[in-house]
């Protein structure tokens, strides 16, 4: 018997037949409806299901257990023990799902097998059930075989593998090829804790992962592994001329994960600056940043450009010609990476907007223009300019030279003015896409401790 929290596993007596018969009846009504035919779910035949799951906790091929949450059952799970190890059930009552509890269940299932000495086990899943298949995704399964012609739907499948490993596997290697990774990113979808947030559409896609395996010149896609496992995955901008590293994803549940990659930057990038884009609910990647005394940003609200607000006055506002580069680049925020020099010399992608009064430069905008979806990265005017309009009309002649693409922003999300100020314009708050920005110097050294 393990516990894990307030819920116990219990090894299944002939006595909880009846019981686990009675979960399966409970949870296909509620879980499989719409899957499995309603003559199926409401004409159960109690007895026979009871008689079968009697002959499984009797039989050595078989492993069935109880959860338990304080004496009371909440679920069950069969293994089939012997060659071909398979888990052939994990059922939840409904009322105790996403309370991360079938995490706890599939670790224990892990636990079981790797004490049989099993290195990789099965599971079949029905495709039409999107809840089980994200699940298994996101544990590791890896899609190794289809049923999907039979003339009953709900007869049809889809097989996943799973590694069972040892805390000696774990390893950490290049991204070789998407096909390593792709079902592994999937499985983060819609996570409101992990997902990343520079993955929230196809563009980031295809630029911050995509082309990071594609092009290993200016990038670093690493893997980490448990066995076979992948359980993280991380890729980076590299500028080795400027001795710069900036996360572009970073997707784990698996606090070893982190550390790995820790271990892998701080030997093969000593003395390098590194920023962190990350989900501020990412508990594990702010907790490793912070015990290297990485510096954090406010956390960021994502700001998305719904219906742009028309005939907005743009008075005063020019795009920038080289007669302004001296007070552009004096009053230019220098403690970030895209400062004003960097900023006017990668001209094929971003624009610059200045804010004229009385032929005095008193504000700036920089924003991109080369993407589907661009961004203004710095908007700043003069303290004794602002609250005359000044902000609005910037990015009001950024909205109107943009065109049909889209545009997001990023704000403080204690910064309601310029939430305000946004929001005016026609952006919206995104939800569950928020970020926070780390800065971390690697230590020289490169000893990975």
């Amino acid at each position: 018997m393990v516990m894990q929290s307030t819920v116990v596993f219990r090894r299944a007596q002939e006595e909880d037949a009846a019981v686990i018969a009675k979960l399966r009846q409970e949870i296909w009504s509620t879980t499989y409806r719409g899957i499995y035919p309603d003559d199926m779910i409401d004409q159960f035949d109690y007895a026979w299901h009871t008689q079968k799951d009697a002959q499984r906790i009797k039989s050595p091929a078989y492993a069935v257990y109880l959860m338990m949450q304080e004496d009371h059952p909440i679920g069950y799970i069969t293994l089939h023990i012997s060659v071909p190890a398979h888990l052939l059930s994990l059922y939840l009552r409904q009322e105790y799902q996403h309370r991360g509890i079938g995490r706890r269940a599939f670790a224990f299932i892990r636990e079981v097998f790797q004490t049989l000495g099993v290195s990789t086990f099965t599971c079949a899943c029905q495709p039409d059930n999107e809840r089980a298949m994200a699940f298994y995704r996101r544990c590791g399964g890896r899609v190794v075989g289809e049923d999907l012609s039979n003339e009953e739907s709900w007869q049809n499948s889809v097989t996943f593998q799973f590694y069972v490993m040892r805390e000696t596997d774990l390893v950490i290697r290049i991204i070789q090829s998407m096909d390593e990774c792709i079902e592994f990113v999937r499985g983060f979808h819609g996570d409101a804790q992990f997902s990343d947030p520079m993955l929230t559409n196809e563009e980031q896609f295809q630029t911050n992962l995509v082309k990071c395996v594609e092009h290993p010149d200016r990038h670093c896609a690493l893997g980490v592994y448990l066995g076979e496992q992948l359980i993280g995955l991380f890729t980076f901008l590299v500028l080795t001329e400027e001795r710069y590293l900036e996360m572009l994803v970073g997707l784990s549940r698996d606090r070893r994960a982190y550390a790995e990659m820790f271990r892998y930057l701080e030997r093969h990038y000593p003395g390098y600056s590194a920023d962190f884009v990350f989900n501020p609910k990412n508990y594990l990647c702010k907790q490793l940043l912070e015990e290297r005394h990485a510096e954090f940003e406010p956390e960021q609200q994502k700001m998305v450009l719904d219906v742009p607000v028309t005939d907005l006055d743009t008075s005063g506002v020019e795009l920038f010609t080289p007669e302004y580069q001296e007070p552009y680049l004096s009053m230019h925020h220098q403690e970030t990476y895209w400062t004003g020099e960097k900023v006017l010399a990668a001209a094929d992608r971003f624009r610059v907007f200045l804010a004229i009064h009385e032929g005095k430069v008193v504000g700036y905008l920089d924003v991109t223009y080369c993407f589907e979806q661009n961004e203004p990265y710095d908007l700043f005017v003069l303290e004794e300019y602002r609250r005359m309009g000044f902000g609005r009309k910037l990015l009001a002649q950024a909205l109107k030279c943009n065109g049909l693409k889209g545009m997001m922003a990023m704000v403080d999300v204690e910064a309601v003015a310029a939430i305000r100020l946004f929001e005016s314009v026609g952006f919206q708050r995104a939800k569950h896409e928020n970020n926070v920005t780390a800065h971390w110097t690697v230590p020289e050294g490169g000893n990975g401790a």
